[in-house]
């Protein structure tokens, strides 16, 4: 895998790290999560003029990926009320990876070969490493909603990937489904959707440079690199997560999470050889 696709999926799942931070450190995670999803969707109605619509081979995709996405923002912010950041969001970002792998050859994408099976096979041992914290507490509660989360979002990866490989332009697939993402979370909600953009309008104005950057730079790498392997390098997100939990979020470290994140580096690590 290039360096430069490497670069970009490292710098994405850090972007995406830091706003589910925000999100999760605003107290209110279900107004935080509607205000940085509108406001990206407001942003991306007003670029999408000047950039132009993606090619119509891939608007079926694109809406997959929409009703996908909106699902996974939904379970996502279940998670983060239920339990910690510093295991909530790991599990679900790491499953996605292995699911890509297997579930991929059905979308005409090959199998990784075996320097990449060996990065996947690190970054999931990581993962169940997460998973063994004491089975009682708001950790538990939250691994459910991790795991569904996890699911839907393998199935947006693939979906993207072909997607956005038959729009023309990554742009204009990539703000495309944005807007698509926030009217569809503004009819699900039904509620002050306004309110919530008024009250965390911190989140509002900096979360979408966050999740657009986040979103517009790991589809370029599924763009042009194997979707798994994309998958897997972005969830470099796994380690800045845990970083985040502890120094902004108060959720100390145990030697275990120390260990999960030693084996997710070194899978990354491997899959810049895959």
């Amino acid at each position: 895998m290039s360096a430069l696709a490497l670069a970009a999926a490292v710098l994405s799942g850090f972007l995406h790290a830091a706003w589910n931070a925000a999100v999760k450190a605003s107290g209110d995670a279900k107004a935080a999560m509607t205000a940085q999803v509108v406001a990206a969707a407001l942003i991306a109605g007003l670029l999408l003029p000047v950039v132009g619509p993606p090619a119509p081979a891939s608007w079926p995709w694109l809406a997959a990926s929409s009703a996908l996405s909106i699902a996974t923002l939904v379970t996502t912010r279940r998670a983060y009320q239920a339990g910690a950041f510093s295991v909530a969001y790991p599990v679900s970002r790491a499953m996605a990876p292995a699911l890509v792998m297997v579930v991929g050859p059905l979308f005409g994408f090959g199998w990784p070969g075996p320097m990449g099976v060996v990065g996947l096979v690190l970054i999931g041992l990581g993962v169940l490493a997460f998973m063994k914290p004491p089975p009682s507490g708001p950790v538990s509660a939250a691994i459910p909603w991790a795991l569904v989360t996890g699911v839907l979002t393998a199935g947006f990866v693939l979906v993207d990937s072909t997607g956005v490989r038959l729009a023309g332009s990554t742009l204009s697939y990539g703000l495309s489904v944005s807007m698509l993402n926030g009217l569809g979370f503004i009819a699900l909600e039904r509620g002050d959707t306004w309110g919530a953009v008024r009250r965390h309008w911190r989140l509002a104005v900096f979360g979408p440079l966050a999740s657009l950057g986040s979103y517009l730079l790991i589809l370029w790498v599924w763009a042009t690199a194997p979707p798994a392997l994309g998958a897997a390098l972005r969830d470099t997100s796994l380690v800045f997560a845990a970083l985040i939990g502890w120094r902004l979020l108060g959720e100390r470290p145990t030697r275990l999470t120390w260990t999960a994140l030693a084996l997710a580096t070194a899978g990354v690590v491997v899959l810049r050889f895959a």
